[in-house]
């Protein structure tokens, strides 16, 4: 049995760390409690119900402002704070991204060419400082602005973009 304990003796472990526990004990072939594979899986779907909450309430607020919010084409929310999201980019995506030692985020929103809110921020689901994982499938990892941007050309009408979003 595997029992996980924090430092006044009860038994709780945050959903991340859980994981990584779970996933060692799995890669080691060794047997996982049900009691506690069933914690994680309540544990992630709360964090997924209050994720898509919170996005819900964003949506709800910047529709109160008379915020012209567009649909995406197509959007998916996954574990770990990850989210796919579709939009039509062929105006530009109005998002300015910036650098850090490993990963590409979201630092701001700027209108795009037809004067108007990008796709992605009229979606109200994108958020400033959300890490940009893929674009298009790829992986964007290590890649510099102008390959960023031949991924982002190689289909502008649908344009798919994986975000995870960072606390």
């Amino acid at each position: 049995n595997l029992i996980l304990v924090n430092k006044d003796g009860k038994e709780r472990i945050n959903s991340k760390e859980c994981m990584k526990v779970v996933d060692m004990a799995i890669r080691q072939e060794k047997n996982v409690d049900a009691k506690l594979l069933q914690w994680i899986f309540e544990n992630e779907q709360e964090r997924m119900a209050a994720l898509y909450k919170q996005q819900q309430e964003k949506i709800n607020m910047l529709s109160a402002q008379n915020f012209k919010w567009q649909s995406p084409i197509y959007y998916k929310l996954y574990p770990n704070n990850e989210f796919d999201i579709t939009v039509d980019g062929t105006s530009g995506l109005g998002i300015e991204i910036g650098w850090t030692k490993d990963d590409v985020l979201v630092t701001g929103f700027r209108e795009v060419a037809d004067g108007g809110w990008g796709p992605l921020e009229a979606t109200g689901l994108v958020l400033k400082n959300d890490q940009i994982i893929k674009i298009n499938g790829v992986d964007v990892a290590g890649r510099n602005m102008d390959e960023l941007g031949e991924l982002i050309q190689s289909n502008r009408e649908n344009t798919k973009l994986r975000f995870r979003r960072n606390k």
